[in-house]
């Protein structure tokens, strides 16, 4: 049965990792006379920055999302999906490329669901439905926001490492560091494994064992990376839960309707970018109107 209780212990320690190492870079701090006005400097621009750039951060534009009113099975299908894993259902974004996956946006981590056109279009319901789940089950877990205490923890780190070096004794503190770094990234790599196999979990839970075990078999391949376990490991995992029927089911008719708004999806991406130059292309006009109004007035 995979092992789900393990979070609670990677998440701990990986805040605690982060706790040393700003205690640790507080102290260097102290021994390098005049950093304090470089860090202050630096806190200073990164606000500024914010301020301006914030209003800017945001989620994709209208035009490249997945709406209900257009794509009304698709976004249907997800909100069952999200229904039997009691996470809120997400923006939905259609791509042609192959990978799906789910992403988080700004500090809020407000999620974004992004598929791939092509592939949902020729895969069968079941597998549908199991891709969805295994996506939408990382809602379940915090691995977004580990994912971001790690990546503060090693930057931090690196940092550290670089100022050590300048250090009499930074010699000496360079290998235990390094070491340290290893571990942050072995913790963060198990974390990944473990996320992907809890997300495998609740597509069991929702498509049935059957369909995702041929999710992991015939679409996984292409994802495998260093978060990312094996195949075979991702199926020891499938196999070793109980075998599990199907929760959510699409008929015949729903599966049709989703191939056809699928199939139409180019066709709408090229009518909406269509009407964005044409509205760009009016705003132009309007603007050089404007301007020769102004030159004939003065």
């Amino acid at each position: 049965m995979v092992k789900l209780k393990r979070e609670f212990l990677v998440t701990t320690i990986l805040i605690y990792s982060v706790v040393i190492i700003l205690l640790l870079l507080v102290v260097l701090l102290f021994l390098e006379d005049g950093l304090w006005q470089v860090v202050v400097a630096c806190g200073l621009f990164i606000g500024v920055s914010w301020l301006l750039y914030a209003p800017s951060i945001g989620f994709p534009p209208a035009f490249v999302l997945a709406d209900e009113e257009t794509f009304p099975t698709l976004n249907g299908l997800i909100d069952r999906v999200a229904a039997e894993i009691d996470v809120p259902t997400p923006p939905v974004i259609l791509t042609a490329g192959r990978e799906c996956m789910l992403g988080v946006i700004g500090l809020r981590q407000r999620p974004i669901l992004i598929l791939s056109q092509p592939l949902l279009q020729h895969i069968s319901a079941q597998d549908k439905i199991a891709l969805i789940a295994h996506e939408l089950g990382h809602l379940r877990d915090d691995a977004f926001t580990r994912g971001v205490v790690h990546r503060i923890a090693y930057g931090v780190l690196i940092r550290g490492m670089r100022l050590v070096a300048r250090l009499p004794f930074g010699q000496t503190l360079r290998k235990p560091l390094c070491q340290f770094r290893q571990s942050i990234d072995r913790i963060r790599c198990l974390d990944c494994y473990k996320a992907e196999l809890l997300a495998d979990w609740w597509a069991v839970q929702v498509a049935g064992s059957v369909a995702a075990r041929q999710m992991i078999q015939r679409y996984a391949d292409g994802f495998n990376s260093h978060t990312h376990p094996a195949s075979q490991r991702r199926l020891k995992a499938v196999d070793a839960l109980p075998h599990t029927l199907p929760a959510l089911k699409l008929t015949d008719q729903q599966h049709n309707d989703l191939r056809s708004e699928l199939c139409h999806w180019p066709a709408v991406m090229r009518e909406r970018e269509a009407h964005m130059l044409r509205r760009d292309e009016e705003a132009f006009s309007q603007s050089l109107q404007t301007q020769e109004t102004l030159v004939r007035m003065l």
